[in-house]
């Protein structure tokens, strides 16, 4: 799991590239047990924002941590079905579901480009992407009543409704994506390395490999030369295999 370190009194399961983090931890755990976030998060109060797994879920009974959802995870159960159907299949609801979350994205990419206060984002949000939000939200209501639950649709459709509070949550302050896909480019290295290792061989050898991603990871979000680190991490192990010591001093 790649976590954010805040700079503030807020967080989020997310590695953020607009540097609201002031870096990046990546955590290994035996399991995906919800018990591990819960060990991890103990003393936090704040925004978590996750991508909807059930793991998550007791973070958020005591109400000290606020969950946001992830626009993207709701979004992609409607492109899935697209895909599975083929690009000549006429798809009405999951479009016009799709335009509607596309208009949500095209605003948030106008507050970036804008740049925008955290106080005036907020504002534009509820002026504006709560009026799109309203749509979607009476649409989905509308539509799953006419669609099967087990189907993909159906599915898609219920998604929306089950997580529309923690999904519309980034609406009340500027701070706040609309999705956690920074937390997904943080993993992706890791999904990628897959192909090319199969195994850390031991559960250090997992903690050892978080924690360099971490500071990597870290480096990269205060544009820092990445390998300069690894360089430094490096060169006590260069030293050792050169000399044959048994320890090395740096």
């Amino acid at each position: 799991t790649a976590y954010e370190i805040p700079k503030r009194d807020w967080s989020s399961d997310v590695c953020s590239s607009d540097l609201n983090a002031v870096g990046v931890r990546y955590d290994y755990r035996s399991s995906r047990e919800g018990q591990h976030p819960l060990e991890m998060l103990e003393n936090f109060t704040g925004y978590l924002q996750v991508d909807g797994y059930s793991g998550y879920d007791n973070l958020f009974k005591t109400g000290q941590i606020i969950e946001v959802g992830c626009m993207a995870h709701a979004r992609r159960k409607f492109t899935d079905i697209q895909k599975s159907a083929g690009k000549k299949a006429k798809l009405p609801v999951v479009e016009h579901v799709l335009n509607l979350i596309a208009k949500l994205y095209h605003l948030e990419k106008g507050f970036k480009e804008q740049a925008l206060s955290h106080d005036q984002i907020t504002q534009e949000r509820q002026e504006k992407s709560q009026i799109l939000l309203d749509k979607l939200h009476a649409y989905v209501t509308e539509q799953i009543n006419k669609t099967p639950p087990q189907g993909s649709l159906g599915k898609a459709l219920q998604y929306v409704l089950n997580h529309w509070s923690p999904l519309t949550k980034y609406l009340e302050n500027g701070k706040l994506d609309i999705d956690n896909n920074a937390a997904e480019r943080c993993i992706k290295p890791f999904a990628v390395g897959r192909k090319n290792w199969l195994f850390c061989g031991n559960v250090n050898g997992a903690k050892a490999a978080a924690n360099i991603y971490s500071l990597i990871a870290s480096a990269k979000i205060h544009d820092l030369k990445v390998f300069d680190p690894v360089l430094i991490i490096s060169q006590p192990f260069q030293r050792f295999q050169e000399t044959g010591s048994d320890w090395v001093s740096c």
